[in-house]
């Protein structure tokens, strides 16, 4: 169970990202951060599962988040709607993201160190305003940290099971972001030089 002090720590990193989460409110979609108005007429363009945004700088699947998270809040398939869900999407996945990283740093060092990121990772000026915006990095970042707490689990465990999560979400984070293809090497690295009774 959480501690207090943990809880408020939370408390405290999901207050900062709900300031200004509605900075442009008023204003035309056109008057919209530059990034977002992007993600947005890509995300219009991306009508199916496996349709081609023509966006080669993210993958497919953070268009669909967006595009899920439209339907889930019920906005119209216009470009205002889309970016508010994605404003959405990427305040979740920033929570998700520290709770992620929370989880790996206490399982490693220790729940000081654990509360220690996330007063840390709630006052990092770049993580807040990712936040607040519909653009890739805050939902890549979730991934990414699954990623990494996939592959601790795997080092500690050696276990089939952590090494297919791994393998998935190094794939979806490939899927939002063709960065983290650097993840992938520890994964093989492991595979090459682990001994047949290391996973199992």
């Amino acid at each position: 169970m959480l501690r207090k002090r943990t809880l408020l720590l939370f408390l405290l990193a999901l207050v900062l990202r709900l300031l200004l989460q509605g900075w442009d409110y008023g204003v035309t979609s056109s008057s919209s951060h530059p990034d977002e108005r992007q993600v947005g007429f890509v995300t219009e363009r991306a009508e199916g599962w496996f349709a081609d945004p023509d966006f080669y700088a993210y993958g497919s699947l953070h268009f669909q988040a967006i595009r899920l998270a439209a339907m889930f809040l019920g906005h119209a398939d216009e470009l205002r709607g889309i970016i508010v869900s994605g404003r959405v999407l990427s305040l979740l996945a920033s929570m998700l993201a520290i709770f992620i990283a929370w989880l790996l740093a206490t399982r490693a060092w220790g729940r000081r160190t654990g509360d220690l990121f996330i007063l840390l990772a709630a006052l990092v000026p770049l993580d807040l305003q990712q936040s607040h915006y519909t653009t890739v990095e805050a939902h890549h970042a979730v991934w990414v940290m699954a990623a990494l707490a996939a592959c601790f689990w795997l080092a500690r465990s050696g276990r089939s099971v952590a090494a297919a999560a791994s393998g998935a979400a190094i794939g979806a984070s490939l899927a939002v972001k063709v960065a983290s293809l650097a993840l992938g090497l520890p994964l093989v690295v492991f595979t090459i030089v682990a001994r047949p009774g290391d996973v199992g």
